[in-house]
């Protein structure tokens, strides 16, 4: 029920605010020249659809709140950890650069990559209960530092609401409130199916972290791994995968 209003929610958002602009961050090595250049191109070329946040140095981007930011365009090479899409661009603007904007900033599809990262994947493991699969990815998150000492208890607290089993053999399960740095999901699976409630058996299990404060529009994400898992061909091959690597790179197709 949880992410059902979610996604019905964010529905209704996006229906009714398809002319918002998407906010973009420029970025170059200095944040003078090449990116007041590019930034004329691109007011040029999406004048109706992007407004151009702001124009900075790679240098600043560290301490820059993006949590309103839709795509970093860059004349530099950028790693992509910033829970943002990223484009890197000719200063002048190709036609292949304006291709590539445009399909990420505006297609409906997240890219599954700023959600997955293979030292949050756990193949195969040996745990006969729910219990110890929540304990154990709470856990591995922590040593990570990427969750509090409580994070297990929040999660087991919205379990007790009601079971986060989502289809035969797979769960999602997700903590009461938000509690992590950044947005991204958890994912386990298991060496063979456990009972996670009454009604299902679960062996693929995805723990949803959500980013504290976050205020945005969740539909795309959930409506991504919707579509994976209501596919039993591809969890099949997902539950399959023998390394990290292998499934992030499965589920990103």
């Amino acid at each position: 029920a949880y992410i059902a209003l979610h996604i019905e929610a964010a529905l209704e958002r996006m229906e009714n605010n398809k002319s918002v602009k998407k906010r973009v961050l420029v970025v170059c090595a200095t944040g003078m020249g090449s990116a007041k250049i590019l930034y004329n191109r691109l007011q040029k070329v999406f004048e109706d659809h992007v407004e151009i946040v702001d124009t900075i140095s790679y240098y600043n981007l560290e301490s820059y709140n993006l949590s309103k930011i839709d795509m970093i365009i860059s004349t530099i090479p950028i790693e992509d950890k910033w829970g943002v899409p990223v484009q890197k661009v000719d200063i002048f603007l190709s036609d292949k650069d304006v291709k590539e904007i445009k399909e990420k900033l505006f297609s409906n599809k997240i890219d599954m990559h700023l959600l997955l990262n293979s030292s949050r994947v756990f193949i195969h493991k040996d745990i006969n209960n729910k219990e110890g699969v929540i304990q154990y990815l709470c856990s591995e998150l922590e040593k990570q530092g990427l969750v509090s000492h409580n994070y297990e208890s929040f999660v087991l607290e919205r379990e007790n609401v009601a079971s986060t089993s989502f289809t035969d053999l797979v769960a999602l399960p997700h903590p009461m409130k938000f509690d992590t740095s950044e947005t991204f999901w958890t994912i386990c699976t298991l060496k063979n199916p456990i009972q996670w409630d009454e009604q299902r058996k679960v062996q693929f299990v995805c723990l949803l972290n959500i980013r504290k404060g976050y205020t945005g529009d969740l539909n795309q994400v959930y409506q991504q791994l919707i579509d994976i898992i209501e596919n039993k061909t591809m969890m099949q091959k997902l539950i399959e995968c023998n390394l990290p690597e292998e499934l992030i790179q499965l589920m990103c197709e």
